[in-house]
């Protein structure tokens, strides 16, 4: 496979934004389902992810600085509702103590390990979440 073309290769601010538009004019299948830095999120897509946030049993976050307003309230908003959350990050994110539970290291090395982990344990049930749980 050839390597990737030189605007490929770097990362980071408008260049990105003018690769996936190089990518569509080249006939790809488009530009990557992304909201680049600045923009905002599609209101459905929020929507759903609140809506999301606030039904699950569990939330897995994964790789963020949790900086990045609104989606980093999700956690938070699922943990109100009465989810289970956990993070997997390499460093501290801003969102720390919305989490049950915070697996440093990189989400390659963890996540593999936690499923295996998973698919081993004899308690593993589906979880419910009764409509009176607190958060804790």
């Amino acid at each position: 496979m050839p390597a990737a073309p030189a605007a490929l290769r770097r990362g980071g601010g408008s260049g990105q934004r003018t690769v996936a538009h190089r990518l569509h004019r080249v006939r790809q299948p488009g530009p990557p389902g992304v909201v680049w830095f600045g923009e905002m999120l599609p209101a459905q897509a929020l929507e759903r992810a609140e809506r999301a946030a606030r039904q699950c049993s569990v939330m897995l976050v994964v790789g963020t600085s949790g900086a990045v307003w609104p989606a980093a309230g999700l956690a938070s908003a699922a943990r109100r509702a009465g989810a289970w959350v956990a993070i997997v990050n390499p460093n501290e994110s801003e969102i720390d103590d919305d989490a049950h539970l915070v697996l440093r290291g990189s989400a390659a090395h963890l996540l593999p390990r936690c499923s295996k982990a998973f698919r081993s344990s004899p308690a593993r049930r589906p979880l419910r979440r009764s409509r009176s749980a607190t958060p804790g």
